[in-house]
């Protein structure tokens, strides 16, 4: 068991889910949903719904996966620093996502603090769903399970969040130039 990544996983997801809890308290949250309508809502939400279940099984396969398991040509417990670097910097920057997201709604402006904030979080979860693909040495319904759910989780990030979203956000511009 990787005891420091289950806890860097375990304790940082919770100010990300706190934050959102206070994003969907806001009144003007709707102004957040972007681009999101109609059969593009439920493509979103489906690929939300499966990131998720891809974010706990890699937490799971990561955690507790064999001691003889390796992540490309390393074994699973020289690779623990690199994935709690990332782990911490993909849930630091996820829960700063709705505080930032919020302050561009109120400012009406799409800043550049908001955009590199999405990039950073995609950034991550293109390592940390690297290191999933490439786990070895685990059973192959293990195998398949990980290839499968690092792609979702940095598709997800990477497509729907850093480039569609931020792309098709654009806060109410009623100011005077």
């Amino acid at each position: 068991m990787l005891s420091n990544l289950f806890w860097v996983i375990l304790f940082g997801g919770i100010p990300v889910l706190i934050s959102y809890y206070v994003l969907m308290q806001e009144e003007q949250v709707s102004k957040l949903w972007a681009g999101l309508q109609g059969t593009i809502y439920y493509v979103w939400f489906t690929s939300m719904c499966l990131t998720v279940l891809s974010y706990a099984y890699m937490f799971y396969v990561f955690v507790w996966a064999p001691e003889d398991a390796m992540i490309f040509s390393w074994s699973i417990a020289d690779t623990e620093p690199f994935l709690c670097a990332c782990y911490t910097l993909f849930l630091g920057s996820a829960s700063q996502y709705a505080y930032i997201a919020i302050t561009d709604v109120r400012n009406r402006e799409r800043s550049l603090l908001l955009v590199a904030n999405l990039w950073l979080t995609a950034l991550m979860s293109l390592l940390i769903g690297s290191c999933a693909i490439s786990l070895n040495r685990v059973s192959d319904t293990t195998n398949i399970l990980s290839i499968v759910a690092g792609l979702i989780f940095t598709i997800h990030h990477v497509v729907f969040d850093a480039i569609f979203w931020q792309q098709s956000f654009k806060p109410n511009y009623n100011q005077i130039v």
